[in-house]
């Protein structure tokens, strides 16, 4: 059954000539296709529901993984912060990006098998020094205590959920035509969860910072292969040619995973642009009504999708609900209400729609409301895995 579901997700993906496809950043490029375990599916950023006072990062890995799966020793998994301002509002609006960083890394030894089973080792790299674990067990209190850090690695229940196929057939049909399946129900992945002591690494616990996760290789010169800034941006708004003058034939999606999304696009900007112009408008008029004015060829939410990072203010509140609210406030020309971030049970998909498709003029849904099990309030947050019968 497992493997059923992971050929009718790569299959989906594998048309892309014609159609965007899968959930999230699941299975978002070739070069991904290629080698699964680069793959970040998704990325969350909250502060914790059990002590507020602390910072969760989630970053999720392999798409529809089995139970045998693990992470590779090749591989550094790493999540950016840097504060972010807000530099302009309506069809300036955008953010300015500090240059002083904060980062954590984790990697992971080789796979070990004993008379008591496999283990794998991993180490999450801070700036306040290092912490070791072992891949299924969450590092105790105590640990958090002397490092700022507590984590958690291992095969998790994937909390995502999209009725991709019904967004599909819309793409092709021109037109609304959801069947609220959830593409990913059930389904597991790789996920580390790392939650940080936001008075220890942050320089304002209560700042404003945007989040992106990568996937780099491992020792000699390190190389992105992989990236997280916000979500559906490569499979729902960048994957399709079909509507692109100027990419025809191209997926362009490798180029946006593998630069710095805190950075410039700098050679790949003419391609990078054309593809979110297109796809943008074509997004919009698929409710049958045009509510984003073009402007030479310019959609006017290119510029904030190009620099892709999830944005939270710890000021203020951020809960079910909250992800992209800063963006829509900053468009909207006014105050956000909330910190923004991105909960485990955001409908990030109803959110996105109601705003690129409608401008919030009415709401529009893919039928699919929840996940396979709703998240945890206590950590790691993400439910267990489901384990095939």
């Amino acid at each position: 059954m497992k493997i059923r579901k992971l050929l009718a997700m790569a299959a989906a993906t594998m048309a892309l000539a014609v159609t965007p496809a899968a959930a999230s950043d699941h299975f978002d490029g070739p070069a991904v296709l290629g080698d699964p375990t680069t793959d970040i599916t998704d990325m969350y950023v909250f502060p914790s529901p059990e002590k507020p006072e602390r910072l969760v990062l989630v970053m999720n890995v392999i798409p529809n993984a089995g139970t045998k799966r693990w992470f590779s020793h090749a591989l550094d998994y790493r999540f950016r912060l840097r504060p972010v301002a807000i530099s302009g509002t309506g069809v300036e609006a955008g953010f300015s990006v500090g240059k002083q960083e904060i980062s954590f890394r984790c990697v992971f030894s080789d796979l070990k098998t004993s008379p008591s089973g496999e283990k794998q080792a991993g180490h999450c790299h801070s700036p306040g020094g290092e912490l070791h674990f072992t891949v299924g067990q969450g590092t105790p209190e105590a640990e958090f205590q002397k490092t700022g850090l507590k984590v958690f690695a291992g095969l998790r229940l994937d909390p995502f959920f999209m009725d991709v196929a019904g967004y599909v057939r819309s793409m092709k049909e021109g037109r609304l035509n959801f069947i609220g399946k959830n593409t990913a129900q059930g389904l597991n992945i790789l996920s580390i969860i790392v939650e940080v002591d936001r008075e220890r690494f942050l320089t304002k616990p209560d700042g404003m910072y945007g989040v992106i996760s990568e996937v780099r290789s491992r020792g000699g010169k390190s190389v992105v292969l992989d990236t997280f800034g916000r979500p559906e941006i490569t499979n729902v708004i960048l994957a399709d040619p079909g509507y692109d003058k100027v990419n025809t034939t191209i997926d362009v999606r490798d180029i946006f995973n593998q630069r710095d999304l805190f950075g410039e696009p700098g050679a790949y900007a003419e391609p990078l642009q054309a593809r979110f112009n297109a796809n943008l408008r074509r997004m919009d008029t698929m409710d049958g009504q045009e509510d984003w004015a073009m402007k030479d060829g310019i959609h006017p939410l290119t510029a904030l999708h190009m620099a892709d990072f999830t944005v939270i203010d710890l000021s203020k509140p951020v809960g079910n609900g909250s992800w992209f609210e800063i963006e829509k406030a900053i468009v909207e020309g006014r105050e956000h209400k909330t910190g923004g971030g991105r909960w485990l049970d955001d409908d990030i998909c109803d959110i996105q729609y109601t705003f690129l498709m409608a401008r919030n003029r009415e709401e529009i849904s893919d039928g699919v409301d929840q996940p396979t099990k709703p998240a945890s309030q206590t950590f790691p947050y993400l439910r267990d895995p489901e384990v095939a019968g």
